[in-house]
């Protein structure tokens, strides 16, 4: 509970030092910017929130479809972020709204692994607020 607490405490706080960010003299340059480099936010952000953290389930669940970082950042950079998405959605590396939620336990459907770790969901992702 005090981790949950830890968690919304920083949303809070990261919402308030955005209120007080100047706002940008050209919005659309931003997100134009950002959609350009999609790619490699998306592998800064498997690597620093996913592989980076054994304890995430992505992480297994990459382990299990036999990729590591290499064979990711390899895959978006030769196929492109949607194809590399797609691949590892039919390898299994996927999360159902469900067990995102923390309804249903985890399970990969392909291996019969089922995780049940029974601490709240929202630690797995408490480094992307501090990007």
């Amino acid at each position: 509970m005090l981790r949950e607490a830890g968690y919304y405490f920083r949303m809070a706080l990261g919402v308030y030092r955005m209120t007080r960010m100047p706002l940008e003299a050209d919005p659309q340059s931003v997100v134009r910017r950002m959609i350009e480099n999609r790619e490699e936010n998306f592998l800064y952000l498997m690597r620093r929130v996913v592989f980076n953290n054994p304890s995430n389930p992505y992480y297994t669940l990459f382990k299990w479809a036999g990729c590591d970082l290499s064979d990711l950042e390899t895959s978006v950079r030769k196929n492109g972020l949607e194809s590399t998405l797609e691949s590892l959605r039919i390898s299994g590396v996927y999360l159902t709204n469900d067990e995102f939620k923390g309804k249903k336990p985890l399970e990969h459907r392909a291996s019969g692994w089922r995780w049940t770790h029974t601490t709240s969901r929202t630690h797995w992702f408490e480094d992307c607020s501090n990007h």
